[in-house]
This record gives structure tokens, sequence and C-alpha cells, in this order.
């Protein structure tokens, strides 16, 4: 707080986490600074970034990039009007996940002429797979009624061109000859997960497309976490949803194994306290060893505070989340 008054009078960028914001830390600050609208931004640095990058270097690239953007913006900026953003004649969006399809039906809402680029791939945005979980057949229902609006134009992203700037917004063209004129471009990309790191072993993609069957998932269930990097608090959100609907389908023993659990996000604490009182198994690791003869698993480690060893051998299923990323279209999209 000593150091918050030495920049009172100015604007300032807050670099935290999530904790910080729901601590109500920033809203504090804040306040004991007398800033206004326009006059502080915060952002989330971590959870946004490290689940898609594999290396530091390319972290503290993007870290570095991201701050100094935003601080520019923030430089510039004057204090922000208590107005929504006006969006400008046609609008594009790119992605038909969870956000792309509730950004169309907000714009549409708006009367404004949205043509959306659907995408193929399954969505794996953080926080949309437990919403997903928890309300089966929320994205059939959601394309529904994009596809039933009326201002809404639905295209194949095979068919779209490089979005290109020009003076009075974008211009993109499509396989059919068209080029469409727009005002603005909402990207909302579909992200894509790699494969697990270990022979044998399920992504969270293999996961959740076997649970959205309605495929058994039974025996004995390892969530190996925190191998490579922290997992972020999205992906523990989205699996602890996953392993209620195992727990609830079937007699599964599901061990989650991690370095440490974070619940920095609204709902996670009880979400944790739910899967505990079902009977998850959540272990906590230091020189985690991890032996692997073709899918045939032996790990042990030590409990970081009393020292004790554990040992979990040829258990049915290991689970280890593998890098996310942007999916193909996004990325051809993205670097036009």
């Amino acid at each position: 707080e000593k150091k918050l008054k030495k920049v009172a009078g100015g604007k300032v960028l807050f670099g935290g986490c999530p904790y910080l914001e729901e601590s109500g830390f920033y809203a504090r600050a804040g306040h004991e600074l007398g800033l206004k609208p326009g006059e502080m931004l915060v952002t989330d640095v971590k959870t946004t970034i490290l689940d898609l990058y594999e290396s530091s270097k390319a972290i503290e690239d993007n870290l570095v990039g991201r701050l100094e953007s935003l601080g520019r913006l923030l430089a510039d900026s004057g204090a922000v009007k208590d107005k929504p953003v006006k969006l400008k004649r046609n609008v594009l969006i790119f992605g038909s996940g969870y956000s792309g399809l509730k950004t169309a039906m907000e714009v549409s809402g708006e009367k404004l002429s949205v043509d959306l680029v659907e995408t193929e791939e399954p969505p794996l945005a953080p926080g949309c797979l437990a919403a997903g979980l928890a309300c089966p057949g929320l994205i059939d229902e959601l394309r529904g009624e994009v596809r039933a609006n009326e201002h809404v134009a639905v295209f194949p992203h095979g068919q779209m061109g490089p979005i290109r700037s020009v003076e009075q917004g974008f211009t993109v063209s499509f396989g059919t000859g068209e080029t469409r004129e727009y005002g603005t471009v909402i990207f909302a990309p579909e992200r894509s997960e790699a494969p697990a790191e270990e022979v044998g072993a399920w992504n969270l993609t293999q996961l959740y497309q076997r649970i959205r069957e309605r495929r058994p998932i039974k025996g004995r269930i390892v969530f190996l976490l925190d191998t490579r990097s922290e997992t972020p608090p999205e992906v523990i959100r989205d699996i602890l949803a996953a392993v209620e609907v195992i727990k609830e389908r079937s007699h599964a023993e599901v061990w989650i194994l991690l370095k440490q659990m974070r619940v920095a996000l609204p709902g996670l604490q009880e979400l944790y306290d739910s899967t505990r009182e079902m009977g998850v198994i959540f272990v906590k690791y230091r020189n985690l060893r991890l032996q692997n003869e073709f899918g045939d698993f032996d790990i042990t480690g030590e409990d970081p505070q009393t020292g004790a060893a554990f040992r979990i051998s040829n258990p049915d299923r290991v689970i280890m989340p593998g890098t996310g990323g942007l999916s193909a279209p996004a990325l051809k999209a993205a670097n036009t």
C-alpha cells in the first residue's frame, strides 16, 4: 500500500492472478488511489498464458508483449464512460465453440448482421467443458438457436479467405466468389490439445469425448497433473467437473495427483469439496517417478509434508492433460 501511494494521481496496470481479484485487492487498491474508470486495468497474466505455450521463453515473450501493449493502451486512454461498446455495421465472428455461439446470439440481438465462420474441432476453452458437462447438449442447443436466427449467416471455415484490413473496416473473400465487408471482426477461436506425453495415457480431449458418448470409464483412474508446469485453475475446474460425472455414472476409483491445488476461481472450492465427499483421492506429490511399459504404469512419489512414500501400480487408466493451443483453422485465420 505504501508503494501504491507513490503512484496516486497516475494510471495503474495490475498484472496478477485470479486470487488477487477474488480477494478484492484490486478494487480496494483502486479505491485507495482514487482511480476512476479507465485509469486502472487489471489482467490475469498467468492462467491465460501458461497452458498455451511449452517453453518458458515463449511465455515470457508473450507476457512482456501483453503487458507492454496494455500499458500503452492505458497510457493513451481517457476515462472510460459507462457505455456499452457499439459495434459497426456487419460483424464477422470466427469460431463456433461456446464463446463464438454465445457472442453471435448477443450481437444479433442488437439487430446487426452477423456472419459466423463455423469451425469443426471440438471446443477446448477452459471453463466451457465444465459448462457442457453440467448442461449436456448445451453446445448443440446453442448451435441450433444460431442457425435459426434470421440475423445470422453460417459459413464453413473452408470457404473463408484471408481477412484484409481496409479503411472502413475489413473485407473477407469466400469460396463462393463473394467478397463481404465488415465493420467488426470478432476472433473467438476454438482450441485443440496435444496428445498426452506418455504412451497409453489419455489426454483430456479423449476423456471428454468418452464422457459425451456415455461410454464406461471404470476401474482405477489416475489423473496426473503438474508434470511439466502448474495446471491452470480453469483446467482443474474442467477436470473436477468430469470427475463428478465419472463418479455419478460408475464406481470408479479416482486418484488426482498434483503438486498443489489453487481454488482461485468462483465455485472451484465447492467443486473440490464435492469430489472429496464422493471419495476422490487427492495426493500432493514430490519426487514423482513414472515407469511406463507400453501403457502399464507404475507411479511412485512422496508426500511433501510427511515424506511418506506412495505407489500406484497398474491403474486402469492414466489421464494427463496435453499442451493446449489454437486449432488448425484458428491458426490459419490468425495468420491473416
